[in-house]
């Protein structure tokens, strides 16, 4: 991969774990554990928990994503970044623009699915 592709995914990869770090800090501005005298009535307590719930699951996978954007950052200068791990091939630059952590292309994804 050259070097300019690189450098804007890198700049990519800069830019989500920032969004991703205020958007995490904004969700646990919001997990609260929901109080059974704070509830209005029974529904609207299991709707607080439910809506708790997902705020929890899109805080677990915010906070995932964060984990393999860092440690795609930490691999971008090496020479071998940018190479599917199952077929050695280039990933595809709109592959690693939409989902800059991918580490498999998308014949090698294909393929597999077909198993």
């Amino acid at each position: 991969m050259g070097k300019n592709k690189k450098e804007e995914i890198k700049k990519q990869v800069i830019s989500l774990i920032q969004e991703l770090e205020q958007e995490i800090a904004e969700l646990n501005e919001n997990d609260q554990t929901v109080a059974p005298d704070n509830a209005i009535g029974r529904l609207s307590r299991m709707e607080a928990m439910q809506a708790q719930n997902i705020n929890n699951a899109t805080l677990s996978n915010k906070r995932k994503r964060l984990i393999r954007l860092k440690d795609t950052l930490g691999k971008i200068d090496s020479p071998h970044f940018g190479e599917c791990k199952a077929c050695g091939e280039e990933i595809e630059i709109n592959r690693l623009r939409a989902s800059p952590e991918a580490n498999v292309c998308s014949e090698c994804i294909r393929q597999n699915q077909k198993k």
